[in-house]
């Protein structure tokens, strides 16, 4: 478990985050998914002269060991995470289209920022983008991020920056360059890594980016809510139509493809994709989602490229970060998620405030399935 708390920097007083990270087994060094994670974040820091190109990235300020545990210094967030702020429940109303502009941008800002700097993120998600004093959106956790070669076929472990500590800590490396399919929150997952894929590059980012920003347009909560690997694989298809030549021509090449038999089908209409849309059918904020959200993951847009797209440039124009969290915390409290049935506290008890990060495998139970589960414990 890594426990975060808020510090200040003795040499000036700045407010920071520390992160710590137990580590435990010392003796085999330090594990990989956070030497990852440190490698990343100080090459962000270290690669770029323009302050503006990573201002919606985690600044990492230094690490240090305490006892068995490492501990990340990072600048402070103290307004919590857009994943609190969006909920996953319906709400009476979405965040305005202004508002969702700004949020997708900034968003959008930070991981293009990732992947000028060849990093990927690999699990780009709203509990994964910080809210900064100011209202600035910023791409944080990095424990799955890799390095991707200068060809953006696949990627791989970082080289230009190397620590000491790298030393002690023994390569898990697949021996064929392969990557593992193991990353992304479900909900945000890109189709190839459902389909297995083991050689994929930045596009799995872009499209965790397509998915929140369907959400933003919607109140309805994230777009694909997949209860298994496979439900959100026919959720996404459902949604977007069935791998065939014209859609998705490498889909066959896939290691898990026609493992599992889906019906033809053809993608949603933009008018349907998204209930309750907060744009006018056939707006710029729908086409972009189906642009960044496209199955093949060579005919998406580069986040970069996202950030001209129409979208952004057509009125309304995007409210300031400050702004777009201010309308994001006065619609959560003036509109709390809707509740099935009328059963009082005992249903905002049971249920659950967030379950974008159930893990593989397991399964929440309903209110009656937890009641049973509770009385035959013996518990009331």
């Amino acid at each position: 478990m890594r426990a975060i708390s808020a510090g200040r920097r003795v040499a000036d007083g700045t407010p920071v985050a520390l992160k710590r990270v137990p580590v435990r087994d010392p003796a085999r060094g330090i594990p990989d998914n956070l030497l990852r994670e440190l490698k990343t974040m100080q090459l962000l820091a270290t690669s770029s002269n323009d302050e503006n190109e990573t201002a919606h990235v985690v600044e990492l300020l230094d690490f240090y060991p305490k006892g068995n545990a490492l501990v990340m210094v990072l600048e402070l967030c103290a307004g919590g995470d857009l994943g609190a702020l969006l909920g996953v429940a319906p709400r009476a109303s979405g965040p305005s289209v202004a508002c969702a502009k700004s949020v997708a941008a900034q968003i959008l800002r930070g991981v293009a920022a990732c992947h000028a700097m060849r990093v990927a993120h690999r699990d780009v998600k709203p509990g994964n983008v910080l809210v900064a004093a100011d209202g600035t959106l910023k791409l944080a956790d990095f424990g799955l991020a890799r390095v991707m070669p200068r060809d953006d076929t696949r990627v791989d472990e970082p080289s230009e920056v190397v620590t000491a500590s790298e030393a002690q800590s023994p390569s898990r490396k697949n021996a064929d360059g392969t990557m593992t399919g193991a990353v992304q929150t479900r909900w945000y997952r890109a189709p190839e890594i459902l389909f297995g894929a083991t050689t994929y590059g930045a596009a799995v980012d872009v499209w965790s980016v397509g998915a929140i920003l369907g959400e933003l347009l919607s109140p309805d909560g994230p777009i694909l809510q997949g209860e298994t690997d496979v439900d959100q694989l026919a959720k996404t298809l459902g949604m977007f139509g069935t791998p065939s030549d014209e859609l998705w021509p490498g889909a066959r090449a896939l290691p898990d493809y026609g493992k599992i038999a889906f019906a033809p089908k053809q993608p949603t209409a933009p008018a349907d994709a998204l209930p309750r849309n907060a744009e006018p059918p056939g707006g710029a904020g729908t086409a972009l989602f189906f642009k960044l959200c496209r199955l093949d993951p060579n005919a998406r847009l580069s986040a970069q490229d996202a950030l001209l797209d129409p979208f952004f440039t057509r009125e309304p124009h995007a409210l300031s970060p400050a702004e777009a969290v201010r309308e994001l915390r006065a619609r959560a409290r003036a509109s709390p998620a809707k509740i099935d049935g009328d059963q009082g506290e005992d249903a905002r008890v049971f249920a659950p405030t967030d379950r974008r990060d159930v893990p593989p495998g397991v399964r929440l139970l309903t209110d009656p399935e937890l009641r049973e589960a509770l009385a035959d414990l013996g518990l009331d």
